[in-house]
Protein backbone atom coordinates (compact mmCIF):
# COMPACT_ATOMS: atom_id res chain seq x y z
CA UNK A 1 0.00 0.00 0.00
CA UNK A 2 1.30 3.38 -1.02
CA UNK A 3 3.22 5.58 1.84
CA UNK A 4 0.67 8.39 0.82
CA UNK A 5 -2.05 6.44 2.44
CA UNK A 6 0.04 6.40 6.09
CA UNK A 7 1.31 9.94 6.27
CA UNK A 8 -1.86 11.29 5.46
CA UNK A 9 -3.20 9.01 8.35
CA UNK A 10 -0.31 10.15 10.42
CA UNK A 11 -0.94 13.63 9.89
CA UNK A 12 -4.69 13.22 10.49
CA UNK A 13 -4.27 11.69 13.83
CA UNK A 14 -1.40 13.84 15.07
CA UNK A 15 -3.15 17.22 13.61
CA UNK A 16 -6.66 15.65 15.82
CA UNK A 17 -5.00 14.28 18.77
CA UNK A 18 -1.20 15.27 18.65
CA UNK A 19 2.54 14.22 18.40
CA UNK A 20 2.19 12.59 21.77
CA UNK A 21 -0.68 10.64 20.83
CA UNK A 22 0.51 9.71 17.51
CA UNK A 23 3.69 7.99 18.90
CA UNK A 24 2.18 6.32 21.66
CA UNK A 25 -0.59 4.89 19.15
CA UNK A 26 2.30 4.02 16.88
CA UNK A 27 4.31 2.64 19.62
CA UNK A 28 1.17 0.37 20.44
CA UNK A 29 0.68 -0.57 17.03
CA UNK A 30 3.81 -2.67 17.19
CA UNK A 31 4.20 -1.60 13.47
CA UNK A 32 7.07 -3.46 11.50
CA UNK A 33 7.91 0.24 9.67
CA UNK A 34 7.77 1.63 13.34
CA UNK A 35 5.55 4.14 11.76
CA UNK A 36 8.45 6.03 9.70
CA UNK A 37 6.73 6.63 6.36
CA UNK A 38 7.05 8.17 3.05
CA UNK A 39 5.10 9.12 0.62
CA UNK A 40 6.23 6.52 -2.26
CA UNK A 41 7.46 4.04 -0.10
CA UNK A 42 5.10 0.81 0.12
CA UNK A 43 3.91 -0.34 3.19
CA UNK A 44 1.93 -3.74 4.59
CA UNK A 45 -1.99 -2.69 4.47
CA UNK A 46 -1.83 -4.50 7.97
CA UNK A 47 -0.43 -2.10 9.43
CA UNK A 48 -3.84 0.56 8.78
CA UNK A 49 -5.68 -1.99 10.58
CA UNK A 50 -3.62 -2.41 13.69
CA UNK A 51 -3.32 1.46 13.77
CA UNK A 52 -6.51 1.35 13.48
CA UNK A 53 -7.94 -1.28 15.91
CA UNK A 54 -5.65 0.51 18.55
CA UNK A 55 -7.73 4.30 17.36
CA UNK A 56 -10.56 2.60 17.76
CA UNK A 57 -10.02 0.63 21.67
CA UNK A 58 -8.91 4.53 22.58
CA UNK A 59 -11.13 6.99 21.06
CA UNK A 60 -14.48 4.04 21.28
CA UNK A 61 -14.59 4.77 17.85
CA UNK A 62 -15.19 1.85 15.40
CA UNK A 63 -12.68 1.33 12.72
CA UNK A 64 -15.46 2.24 10.08
CA UNK A 65 -16.16 5.19 11.02
CA UNK A 66 -12.48 5.76 11.77
CA UNK A 67 -11.81 5.00 8.06
CA UNK A 68 -14.68 7.33 6.33
CA UNK A 69 -13.44 10.19 8.61
CA UNK A 70 -10.10 9.61 7.50
CA UNK A 71 -11.42 9.32 3.76
CA UNK A 72 -12.86 12.80 3.82
CA UNK A 73 -9.66 14.08 5.23
CA UNK A 74 -7.38 12.26 2.23
CA UNK A 75 -9.80 13.84 0.14
CA UNK A 76 -8.76 17.01 1.24
CA UNK A 77 -5.03 16.01 1.46
CA UNK A 78 -5.47 15.08 -2.58
CA UNK A 79 -6.95 18.59 -3.97
CA UNK A 80 -3.62 20.39 -2.03
CA UNK A 81 -1.04 17.56 -3.74
CA UNK A 82 -2.83 16.60 -6.83
CA UNK A 83 -4.84 20.06 -8.06
CA UNK A 84 -4.84 18.40 -11.46
CA UNK A 85 -7.01 15.64 -10.56
CA UNK A 86 -10.14 17.73 -9.53
CA UNK A 87 -9.96 20.01 -12.49
CA UNK A 88 -13.11 18.72 -13.58
CA UNK A 89 -16.77 19.98 -13.54
CA UNK A 90 -18.62 18.01 -11.28
CA UNK A 91 -18.54 15.32 -8.48
CA UNK A 92 -19.63 12.94 -11.05
CA UNK A 93 -17.04 14.12 -13.06
CA UNK A 94 -14.32 13.41 -10.50
CA UNK A 95 -15.68 10.10 -9.51
CA UNK A 96 -15.82 8.71 -13.23
CA UNK A 97 -12.50 9.92 -13.38
CA UNK A 98 -10.78 7.99 -10.66
CA UNK A 99 -10.58 4.75 -12.24
CA UNK A 100 -10.19 5.83 -15.65
CA UNK A 101 -7.75 8.52 -15.50
CA UNK A 102 -6.62 8.96 -11.94
CA UNK A 103 -5.16 5.66 -11.33
CA UNK A 104 -3.97 5.28 -14.89
CA UNK A 105 -1.60 8.06 -13.86
CA UNK A 106 -0.95 6.44 -10.27
CA UNK A 107 0.09 3.58 -12.29
CA UNK A 108 2.45 4.98 -14.91
CA UNK A 109 4.38 6.63 -11.51
CA UNK A 110 3.64 3.34 -8.80
CA UNK A 111 3.72 0.64 -11.39
CA UNK A 112 3.64 -1.73 -8.33
CA UNK A 113 0.79 -0.22 -6.61
CA UNK A 114 -2.37 -2.48 -5.99
CA UNK A 115 -5.08 0.23 -6.47
CA UNK A 116 -8.69 -0.44 -6.10
CA UNK A 117 -11.04 -1.25 -8.92
CA UNK A 118 -14.23 0.60 -9.89
CA UNK A 119 -16.48 0.19 -11.96
CA UNK A 120 -19.17 2.43 -13.21
CA UNK A 121 -22.82 2.13 -14.33
CA UNK A 122 -23.84 5.64 -14.95
CA UNK A 123 -27.13 6.24 -17.17
CA UNK A 124 -26.48 10.13 -16.81
CA UNK A 125 -28.90 11.93 -14.57
CA UNK A 126 -28.01 12.20 -11.33
CA UNK A 127 -27.42 8.32 -10.39
CA UNK A 128 -24.04 6.79 -10.50
CA UNK A 129 -23.58 3.21 -9.24
CA UNK A 130 -19.76 2.37 -8.26
CA UNK A 131 -18.48 -0.96 -7.94
CA UNK A 132 -15.41 -1.48 -6.13
CA UNK A 133 -13.04 -4.17 -5.56
CA UNK A 134 -10.33 -4.26 -3.39
CA UNK A 135 -7.99 -7.45 -1.75
CA UNK A 136 -7.54 -4.68 1.13
CA UNK A 137 -11.31 -4.03 1.35
CA UNK A 138 -11.18 -0.57 2.44
CA UNK A 139 -14.90 0.53 1.43
CA UNK A 140 -15.13 2.68 4.24
CA UNK A 141 -12.24 4.40 3.47
CA UNK A 142 -13.61 4.82 -0.29
CA UNK A 143 -17.12 6.07 0.99
CA UNK A 144 -15.02 8.75 3.26
CA UNK A 145 -13.27 9.89 -0.15
CA UNK A 146 -16.97 9.72 -1.92
CA UNK A 147 -17.89 11.88 1.17
CA UNK A 148 -14.94 14.24 0.76
CA UNK A 149 -15.28 14.97 -2.78
CA UNK A 150 -19.03 15.74 -2.39
CA UNK A 151 -17.87 18.91 -0.24
CA UNK A 152 -15.01 20.14 -2.11
CA UNK A 153 -17.38 19.97 -5.41
CA UNK A 154 -20.06 21.77 -3.21
CA UNK A 155 -22.54 18.86 -4.04
CA UNK A 156 -24.87 16.83 -1.84
CA UNK A 157 -24.66 13.30 -2.25
CA UNK A 158 -26.95 9.89 -0.87
CA UNK A 159 -24.76 6.80 -0.59
CA UNK A 160 -26.47 3.22 -0.29
CA UNK A 161 -23.34 0.56 0.02
CA UNK A 162 -26.05 -1.85 -0.96
CA UNK A 163 -23.59 -4.90 -1.52
CA UNK A 164 -20.18 -5.32 0.48
CA UNK A 165 -17.31 -7.24 0.11
CA UNK A 166 -16.96 -7.60 4.12
CA UNK A 167 -20.68 -9.73 3.73
CA UNK A 168 -19.17 -11.81 1.62
CA UNK A 169 -20.22 -10.09 -1.52
CA UNK A 170 -17.73 -10.10 -4.60
CA UNK A 171 -17.45 -6.43 -4.61
CA UNK A 172 -18.99 -3.74 -3.10
CA UNK A 173 -21.87 -1.58 -4.85
CA UNK A 174 -22.48 2.14 -3.49
CA UNK A 175 -25.58 3.66 -5.08
CA UNK A 176 -25.21 7.57 -5.52
CA UNK A 177 -27.55 10.49 -6.10
CA UNK A 178 -25.89 13.69 -6.55
CA UNK A 179 -27.87 16.53 -5.76
CA UNK A 180 -26.68 19.84 -7.49
CA UNK A 181 -26.58 22.55 -4.45
CA UNK A 182 -26.03 25.09 -7.03
CA UNK A 183 -29.60 24.68 -9.16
Amino acid sequence: MKGLIFTQLSAMIEEQQGLAFLNSLIEESHLPSEGAYTQGGNYDPAEIHSILVCLERRLGIPEEFLLRSFGEYLLLAMVRLYPGFFDVKNLKAFLLSVDRHIHVEVDKLYPDSEMPQFGYLDEGGSDLIIYYRSKKKLCALAEGLISGASRYFDEECSLIHSTCLHRGDHKCTFELTIYDKKQ
